[in-house]
């Protein structure tokens, strides 16, 4: 890594580096790719990522048995392998109506902005023997090129009222417990907009799928029984997952929640680079 900061160093500084990338790639496009090659660092990039998915809850009827329910959804993102890290960018347009939508919005993208990054930013990194990449994810609040558009509202979210594309401002008028709870779900509906299905309601295959382990034997499961004596199962631990007893706060990031881009970088790496693997940051 240190070597690659040096030579990267000396490329910015070299005189004639930019008139001769310039001269070199008449297209305006690959011009802008050169020089961002060159200030960022950047080695490879692919946007238009993500696509349909879908997952399967279980919901219960009005006699309180569990319906298998399916919920579509799709996923939109971009990935940029820079020298010092690998990006995941995700560009989300909201919009809303009435006073106390307008009036909280602007306050609520910097408190969703903040908190989705938190969370999700620098808790792993890909390594190999050369080098580690950290992986960052990059909110960004704009109409311009969305991945997804966001429908924001007011008051006190009805399960499922707030999903992905149905988020809730930070509003005054309702109290503190709802507003954490709307302000910290944006972290959870983040990881549905890069692919991610919920953990939580799930069949015991769905589960086992979803998450990788049998729920019955998964200390981080819990079993929720309807009218018949069926289980439904929540993993705990998850930012996908429920809450954290106590909390109105998601569970952490895991593993198998970035795997996507170990997968992706693999495929994108210099063909002399060893391959990476993922591990804690």
């Amino acid at each position: 890594m240190t070597r690659w900061r040096a030579e990267l160093t000396t490329a910015k500084t070299l005189p004639g580096t930019r008139p001769m990338l310039i001269a070199l790639l008449p297209a305006p496009a690959d011009q802008v790719t050169a020089l961002r090659m060159l200030d960022q660092g950047m080695l490879d990039e692919q946007t238009g990522l993500g696509g349909p998915w879908s997952e399967t809850l279980q919901v219960a009827n009005g006699a309180g048995v569990y319906v298998p329910t399916v919920f579509p959804a799709t996923s939109g993102y971009e990935l940029e392998y820079q020298r010092t890290g690998l990006v995941c960018t995700v560009r989300i347009n909201v919009t809303g109506a009435g006073a106390a939508v307008n009036n909280n919005l602007a306050r609520s993208k910097q408190i969703w902005e903040g908190n989705i990054e938190r969370a999700w930013n620098r808790r792993y990194k890909l390594t190999n023997a050369n080098h580690d990449i950290p992986l960052i994810f990059n909110v960004n609040f704009t109409s311009s090129s969305a991945h997804h558009n966001v429908t924001a509202h007011a008051g006190v979210p009805v399960w499922p009222g707030l999903n992905m594309t149905n988020w809730f401002v930070d509003d005054p008028s309702t109290n503190r417990a709802n507003r954490d709870y709307v302000n910290n779900a944006a972290i959870h509906e983040f990881g549905h907009m890069i692919g991610n299905p919920d953990e939580y309601q799930l069949s015991q295959a769905h589960y086992t799928a979803t998450v990788g382990t049998n729920p019955t034997t998964d200390p981080n499961a819990t079993a929720t029984p309807d009218t018949a004596g069926t289980n439904s199962y929540t993993n705990t631990n998850s930012v996908m997952g429920g809450q954290l007893p106590g909390t109105n706060l998601p569970g952490p990031v895991q593993m198998r929640h970035v795997q996507f881009m170990t997968t992706w970088l693999n495929a994108h790496r210099n063909a002399t680079e060893p391959a990476f693997t993922l591990a804690t940051a």
